[in-house]
């Protein structure tokens, strides 16, 4: 079938992956073309500052409020952590029964026991205010269950 061992050698090294793959599903295609518009576009510069913005907002908000953030780094991922993995689950709890808000727990064995903690991620869709409340409720809960573990 193959006319030439340079044709051979492609479908053996790309031939496996394609076995089992298929069309892309409409979906897929959809989100494949917003995707395509956003970062061709002109908003993608702003949004991606707007972003940054809100990363440094929460770094510094952290710092402020003595939250144990395990990196500073510019990612849309925070990781505050807690330690203790009972006042972890309590935490996220409350936040999401009281406050309002889904975060993440992480726990062994994703994170050494140590490094237990909540993880939430930051989005262009979170305001300053939304930035602001969800650090000062992660400060309050984390505060108030660390000593409720504690007892």
């Amino acid at each position: 079938m193959l006319t030439s061992t340079d044709q051979a050698d492609a479908v053996r090294a790309f031939g496996p992956a394609m076995t089992f793959s298929g069309p892309v599903q409409p979906p897929m295609l959809g989100a494949i073309i917003a995707s395509a518009r956003l970062h061709l576009g002109p908003d993608l510069a702003p949004r991606q500052q707007m972003l940054h913005d809100r990363i440094a907002q929460f770094n510094e908000g952290a710092l402020r409020l003595g939250l144990d953030m395990a990196s500073d780094a510019v990612t849309p991922m925070r990781y505050i952590r807690i330690g203790d993995l009972h006042a972890t689950g309590m935490a996220a709890s409350a936040l999401q029964t009281a406050c309002g808000i889904f975060v993440a727990t992480v726990a062994p064995p994703a994170v050494a026991l140590r490094d237990v903690g909540l993880r939430m991620t930051l989005t262009t869709h979170h305001t300053q205010q939304d930035v602001s409340y969800l650090l000062e409720a992660i400060a309050s809960v984390t505060n108030a269950t660390m000593r409720a573990a504690a007892e």
